[in-house]
């Protein structure tokens, strides 16, 4: 991308739904929900996080799709509405970092998962790899893996063995932590890393058209994925006989739900930015608000039929255990639901290999389309330097070196959980800053008359309740993150630093947290002097604020919201109307009701009321 001219994100309205719902399939949905909706019993929480995505999450993304439209903006500019935010954007590129890095060490764990897949039988179905007096199979093993059920639940005692899919976990993922073992002493995840990383990077050298196609092909490929381990799965007798699994001690559990709320409108994609650099240059007045709001839930169905697959999966292993309800490994990290549960879980399908390697691969693919988009949005930003623009390929080069090197230290999975819990935090944070300064000190109904404007449609009382207590139900999460600790780890299983007396994933916890906050506070004041040296209103509208076309800016000056009244238009259409019928002919006759709108329109020149 030598020119600015050639905007990364500049696509079709067809594309631009495709990129759109690749995107939703982000590492918040397809890796973390169905595994813990399938391994939590279903059905409660599939409710609540569907509830979260349509009341919370799908508002925000329409929000952040029309003032991308709108005003065609990047995560700075497009807090014009009220400049005294125009500091969230600088914490919004650190978020997105943050976020990069993550997607990276995920999708490097599931390219391991998605090669040892190949392998028959695959390493968490046989104990050939570990020492049999510490392994075994839970499907072979029966006796031996209910007498370990039998001394944890009702003993609390150790019976000295594990399946052979939590050791493989442990390998790989699990023991790699700052407590036990140098993170990088094992070559793979480097690897992993450094080939998604170079498979990116000559991907990002071609035409951007390529980028349109490998994500039509990565959505296709996990919608066929998706349908065979469906029907395979629908196949298994467990799936329609076996009794409900209990796998937690209770469904109503408050912190469960509340993580799960949580992940479902951080499930959208908002907070973070990359939607509005994903929109803005969609035409202006095209259905793209429209699609803000099937892409989705057709996110939303992807990942509960993924979810569906687990659950069903897991519901013929019980079978197969003749209906015992603690079938299920229950690891100590986040990540042993992903990787070591789930994979024990697909070795009850047959062939094994087949089956997990469409999972893992599936969601590897979604994690890559995810990467480089977020990446294209890191290399946009930079590209406004014009040393940059010069050196395109050295630039894209050692922005994908700087990225994989920082991302490998989070190969251990203690540093891994603390990221994953400070971008959850940073980016609802950013989700309530957005809400507040959009929807209670903009105003809902200037928000409504700029969509009107926009798109011609009134907006309706369902997405005016939804925006006015949106920032009410975030509030009330991070109330009760503080107050009742929803986190995924409990920070105990990492080294301590003796000097500060704060363990390695504690303190990387608070360092991004605090980075962000003082990368968002500083832009704020920053914003301020700005304003205030210039002498303009930091809580108004700033006079940049509207569409960048120069015509539609002054049709937005002149716009007045009650032209797309209905009862105007009757009105308008009664009064053009009457002045026809009284310059036709004697001899043409007509009646009033021969003589439609469309036809006026048509017969009369434009004027600015009938425009929309």
């Amino acid at each position: 991308m030598p020119q600015r001219e050639r905007r990364i994100f500049s696509l079709k309205y067809d594309a631009f739904k495709i990129i759109l719902c690749s995107w939703m399939l982000n590492q918040m949905s397809v890796v973390f929900v169905p595994s813990a909706i399938s391994h939590s019993g279903f059905y409660i929480h599939a409710a609540v996080y569907l509830l979260a995505v349509v009341f919370v999450g799908i508002p925000l993304v329409y929000s952040e799709v029309c003032i991308a439209q709108y005003t065609n903006g990047n995560a700075v500019t497009m807090f014009n509405y009220c400049p005294i935010f125009r500091g969230i954007g600088y914490g919004t590129y650190f978020l997105v970092i943050l976020n990069a890095m993550y997607t990276l060490v995920l999708a490097s764990w599931y390219l391991e998962y998605s090669f040892y897949s190949l392998i028959d039988p695959p390493p968490w179905c046989t104990c050939e790899h570990f020492d049999p007096k510490e392994c075994m199979v839970k499907r072979i093993n029966i006796t031996t893996f209910q007498h370990c059920v039998e001394m944890q639940t009702l003993y609390k005692l150790n019976c000295m063995k594990k399946t052979a899919s939590a050791l493989f976990y442990e390998e790989e993922i699990g023991d790699e932590n700052t407590l036990k073992t140098f993170c990088l002493r094992h070559w793979k995840p480097v690897a992993a890393s450094a080939s998604i990383c170079m498979f990116l990077y000559i991907l990002t050298l071609k035409k951007y058209n390529l980028f349109v196609a490998v994500a039509k092909i990565v959505f296709v490929y996990v919608l066929l994925a998706l349908f065979l381990l469906f029907c395979a799965i629908l196949s298994t007798k467990g799936t329609w006989y076996t009794a409900k699994i209990k796998v937690t001690l209770s469904y109503l559990n408050f912190k469960e739900l509340a993580i799960f709320a949580s992940r479902g409108y951080l499930t959208m994609g908002t907070g973070s930015g990359v939607i509005v650099a994903l929109a803005r240059f969609v035409p202006f007045r095209s259905p793209a608000t429209m699609t803000s709001i099937s892409m989705p839930l057709i996110s939303v169905v992807v990942c509960l039929i993924y979810s569906l697959v687990s659950f069903s999966a897991l519901k013929s292993m019980s079978y197969f255990h003749a209906e015992d309800q603690f079938v299920m490994d229950i690891g100590n990290s986040v990540f042993f639901d992903i990787f070591g549960s789930t994979s024990e879980i697909l070795s009850y399908l047959y062939p094994n290999r087949l089956w997990s390697f469409l999972w893992f691969s599936s969601i590897l693919c979604s994690l890559l389309v995810n990467q480089w988009i977020m990446f294209l949005y890191l290399l946009d930003a930079v590209l406004h330097f014009h040393f940059c623009q010069r050196h395109l390929k050295t630039v894209t080069f050692f922005l994908y070196l700087t990225l994989n090197y920082f991302s490998t230290y989070f190969f251990c999975s203690d540093l891994t959980v603390a990221l994953t819990d400070s971008i959850r935090i940073i980016q609802t944070v950013n989700c309530l800053l957005f809400s507040i300064s959009l929807y209670w000190i903009y105003g809902i109904n200037n928000h409504c008359i700029d969509i009107l404007f926009m798109i011609g449609i009134k907006t309706s009382w369902f997405w005016k309740t939804c925006w006015f207590i949106n920032p009410f139900i975030i509030i009330t999460y991070l109330y009760a993150i503080i107050k009742y600790d929803l986190m995924y780890d409990d920070y105990t299983v990492s080294k301590e630093i003796p000097s500060i007396g704060f363990a390695f994933n504690e303190l990387i916890f608070y360092l991004f947290i605090g980075i962000y906050f003082i990368v968002t506070i500083t832009g704020i004041i920053l914003e301020v002097c700005s304003f205030i040296r210039n002498r303009d209103n930091i809580i108004r509208p700033s006079k940049f604020w509207g569409p960048r076309d120069q015509i539609l800016f002054k049709s937005r000056k002149m716009f007045v919201p009650e032209i797309m009244t209905r009862e105007f238009l009757y009105k308008q259409a009664r009064v053009v109307n009457h002045t026809y019928k009284d310059n036709v002919s004697a001899s043409e006759p007509t009646t009033e009701e021969n003589i439609s709108v469309e036809t006026l329109s048509v017969k009369q020149d434009w004027t600015a009321c009938t425009s929309n």
